[in-house]
């Protein structure tokens, strides 16, 4: 009886934290869509943009490419420039958010902007829903709520509107952390290859993956394996190992160029795929004085963003696959970004890192954690403003893409 009521009460807690997480989360993207409508009030005409209320913003920069992955697919043969070089192209795009996005157009007889928004919407919910339930395992439910929150609210979180992918790969991120906290390897596996298919972060998440298994084995003791088991958590770990190839293969099938995606992507880091390419290209900021002000701005998220995984990784209270998929992703991260102002919303998968900021990560929460909290989503939200002015805003002449 004792056992049953418990597990009642296990499962209104659920509940009440997937409703609770979901208000918070929706109430943050409509202070966003304002956000975004008073952006787009100051968006100069550009031919070939939308000047549609919202949906015309959404639309903007990658938004393109992935609008046109959703209605013509990609090209069989890799385009190139009079020079033969190979010019920028929708092979730098992974296929996940265009082909969902292109089933919804169909389910619901949108348009892309409409279609992509209310995908973005679906799988954000289920990003939010997820992460609270990954922190409030060991955060109490309340503050872990409020991480939501201030997630939901930070600069670049507009791009979870946008046409673009970041929504979906949150979605199935948070969902491949939560299985793997959970062991249930299969779908942790599943979601995993998934999200190789929708976005290129599968390398660091199978170093997630590879400690969870390691934590399992090391309990084997005390809590024995089952053959069935093991099974699933070395086909989990080899599958998400493999998953990384899974597009670079497909542009190669398709296309008959061995390196064909790997080309297409070098063309948006100036032709150069090196490990850490993007730092060692922050040199020119000393002349280039328009662009002085983003590379520091990077740099110093960056570096924020590596303190805080420090103290993560020593937190009592940051589960140790959390902080291993900040440390693993953020030096991923660094070996493999631009260093441009897409970097800070490459910076979203990082959530476990607001609960450090917060104060609510040690093992007795910050005394005002509520007041940072606040503070963190009233800056987030007047950050949002100055991210859609400066970046998401097309200007012509002003390549600062999102």
């Amino acid at each position: 009886m004792a056992t049953t009521v418990l597990a009642v009460r296990h499962q209104v807690r659920r509940h009440a934290t997937a409703v609770d997480a979901a208000l918070v989360y929706v109430g943050l993207r409509v202070v966003s869509t304002a956000v975004i409508l008073l952006g787009q009030r100051d968006q100069p005409a550009v031919t070939g943009l939308s000047r549609a209320p919202y949906l015309g913003m959404v639309s903007h920069w990658d938004g393109q490419w992935f609008r046109s992955i959703a209605l013509s697919g990609y090209p069989r043969h890799l385009p190139h420039d009079l020079a033969g070089a190979i010019t920028m192209n929708q092979w730098a795009f992974y296929p996940g958010f265009p082909f969902m996005t292109r089933a919804v157009m169909q389910g619901t007889d949108t348009g892309f902007a409409a279609a992509a928004s209310l995908l973005d919407l679906v799988c954000g919910l289920v990003a939010a829903i997820a992460m609270a339930r990954l922190l409030e395992t060991r955060i109490p439910r309340t503050a872990a709520l409020s991480m939501v929150g201030v997630w939901a609210a930070l600069p670049m979180a507009p791009s979870l509107q946008l046409g673009y992918s970041e929504a979906l790969a949150l979605a199935l991120l948070s969902l491949t952390l939560l299985w793997l906290q959970r062991e249930r390897w299969g779908r942790a596996a599943v979601a995993a290859l998934l999200l190789g298919l929708t976005r290129p972060m599968l390398p660091p998440l199978a170093v997630v993956f590879g400690v969870a298994v390691w934590l399992r084995w090391r309990r084997r003791v005390d809590d024995p394996l089952a053959p069935a088991e093991r099974r699933r958590m070395v086909a989990g770990l080899l599958a998400t190992l493999a998953g990384s190839a899974l597009w670079p293969a497909t542009a190669w099938w398709v296309t008959g160029v061995p390196d064909a995606y790997s080309r297409t992507e070098a063309v948006w880091h100036h032709g150069s795929m090196a490990p850490f390419a993007g730092l060692a290209a922050l040199h020119p900021v000393v002349w280039h004085g328009h662009v002085l002000w983003l590379r520091v701005a990077v740099l110093a998220a960056l570096g924020v963003c590596a303190a805080l995984t420090v103290v993560a990784v020593r937190s009592p209270r940051i589960d140790p696959l959390l902080s291993t998929w900040c440390l693993a992703y953020l030096v991923f991260d660094a070996a493999v970004g631009n260093m441009h102002a897409d970097e800070f919303r490459l910076l979203l998968p990082l959530f476990p890192l607001v609960a450090v900021a917060c104060g609510v990560a040690s093992t007795t929460l910050a005394t005002r954690w509520r007041e940072r909290a606040g503070l963190g989503i009233a800056l987030g939200i007047v950050g949002q403003y100055a991210w859609v002015m400066l970046c998401v805003r097309f200007l012509p002449g002003v390549p600062r893409a999102p």
